[in-house]
């Protein structure tokens, strides 16, 4: 089977989703008890170091973390630190 991308969402309207999720996510951790806050896991920091860059097959589209291919922190970086009081 073949690898296809047929995602026709807007990178904006993508961002939003992602944020909108990780900003679900983290409410969630924070809503568990304190002694159940072991460890709140990410895959990398910058989307240029992220994992799902795909060699041939990435078109550069995916934007996975919480900081741009420059280190620029995005709205998910800004939902997790609101989320987790910081």
């Amino acid at each position: 089977m073949g690898r296809s991308r047929t995602d026709l969402t807007r990178t904006p309207r993508r961002r939003e989703l992602q944020t909108e999720r990780v900003r679900e996510i983290a409410d969630a951790f924070m809503a568990l008890p304190e002694r159940q806050r072991f460890a709140f896991t990410v895959w990398g920091l910058r989307d240029r170091d992220s994992v799902l860059r795909r060699g041939d097959w990435d078109d550069g589209r995916d934007e996975p973390l919480m900081f741009d291919w420059l280190g620029r922190p995005k709205p998910m970086f800004k939902a997790l630190e609101e989320a987790f009081g910081a």
